[in-house]
């Protein structure tokens, strides 16, 4: 696929290709540090909005470091504004850290969360104090990957960050009810903890070759098959026949296929179909399967981050609570002492989060992807 995209690998491309150029997120960077700096001249604002806007500013330039070391591993770090002169590359850890430093001092500064607030009248279109423990969770799960003989210190940070004043466990935010999922993926829920808005009124959208939720639907589109294709035999796994589950009904249209819930059709010509962020509207003569906003950290998100967090530390009745507050809210049975902990956590994490931009970065960082049991789903045919 990624040869048919972008083949020169420029990052050029109208499509997803164009992940592979750092310069829109140096733009990020740039315009951070430029703000940081020049904020202090912007007259009619007070002290503390100001504060604010430089701890928002932190925020956006450690987001777009940890998306850029993700990607590419060592790359040029830098944080003063108007910077014009070539950098060598810096050590993935160390760009981590510096991240992480910098965000614990934004935290630091503001123990009353008057700067930085748990929610900041904005819903999550602006960086909030759950946002910023969320990329700093994240952060710490990639350093486990990156030092593993540090592992055991970059756990207990995730969990000392997910008990920061008791916030993940609903103080500040809360879990939607499956029925109220949509909402949730409209956007500005109490769920959603950092998102980029989508304004179909104001003409922010997001173009729809660039959106996961238009490439997995076709029968809103007027297709006879969705662009992208999971493999059945990967859904079935994730979500069994047998196991009770909302999301199969929620997220999904012909998971199992019924002849007696598609009359006229079989098997061979019907398609699974996700509609998980199917919030269809339009935009002119454009159809927008999503017209709500781009998740980006959501609660769900942390917990599960949280509950792995725990069962690496050894707190594994701990972690399984965390862990089955998906599960409950879903619908889905419980998961029981004495199973594999780990494995369980993991691919709730794929049921949970599928197409949210997590699958294929979690694979990686726990090194699942080099075990065939979870990178490997090919049904009779060899599709994947």
């Amino acid at each position: 696929y990624k040869d048919k995209k972008d083949g020169s690998n420029k990052g050029e491309s109208s499509d997803f290709g164009a992940i592979y150029n750092w310069k829109n997120m140096y733009k990020v960077v740039q315009s951070a540090n430029i703000m940081i700096q020049e904020i202090a001249n912007i007259q009619g604002i007070t002290d503390v909005e100001r504060e604010r806007y430089r701890a928002e500013c932190r925020f956006m330039r450690s987001l777009a470091y940890f998306f850029m070391v993700r990607l590419f591993g060592d790359v040029p770090y830098y944080t003063e504004a108007f910077f014009a002169q070539p950098l060598p590359r810096t050590d993935k850890s160390v760009v981590l850290k510096n991240c992480l430093a910098d965000l614990q001092s934004v935290l630091d500064s503001d123990p009353e969360g008057n700067i930085l607030r748990w929610r900041n009248g904005n819903g999550s279109l602006r960086a909030n104090r759950g946002a910023v423990l969320t990329l700093m969770m994240h952060i710490n799960m990639w350093l486990v990957f990156f030092e593993p003989d540090n592992a055991q210190t970059y756990y207990e940070e995730v969990k000392r960050l997910a008990e920061s004043d008791s916030w993940v466990d609903g103080t500040y935010y809360s879990l939607q009810p499956m029925s109220q999922m949509g909402d949730v993926f409209k956007g500005d829920s109490n769920e959603g903890l950092f998102e980029i808005a989508q304004n179909i009124t104001t003409g922010e959208i997001f173009k729809t070759d660039h959106m996961w939720c238009t490439k997995v639907v076709y029968e809103v589109r007027n297709k006879t098959k969705p662009d992208f294709r999971y493999s059945e035999v990967f859904l079935q796994k994730l979500y069994p026949q047998e196991t009770e589950d909302g999301r199969k009904s929620s997220w999904f249209k012909n998971l199992y296929f019924s002849d007696e819930e598609n009359p006229g059709s079989s098997s061979s010509d019907t398609y699974v179909e996700i509609v998980k962020m199917l919030n269809a509207d339009h935009y002119g003569s454009t159809l927008i399967p999503n017209s709500g906003n781009y998740i980006v950290f959501r609660l769900a998100d942390a917990i599960l981050l949280y509950a792995e967090a725990l069962n690496k530390l050894g707190e594994a009745d701990k972690a399984l609570e965390e862990v089955n507050r998906i599960r409950q809210r879903a619908g889905a049975p419980d998961f029981e002492a004495g199973t594999d902990l780990d494995a369980d956590i993991y691919w709730e994490r794929v049921r949970e989060l599928m197409g949210e931009g997590q699958y294929f970065y979690d694979l990686v960082r726990t090194e699942k992807i080099t075990d065939s049991s979870f990178s490997t789903f090919a049904d009779e045919s060899g599709y994947r």
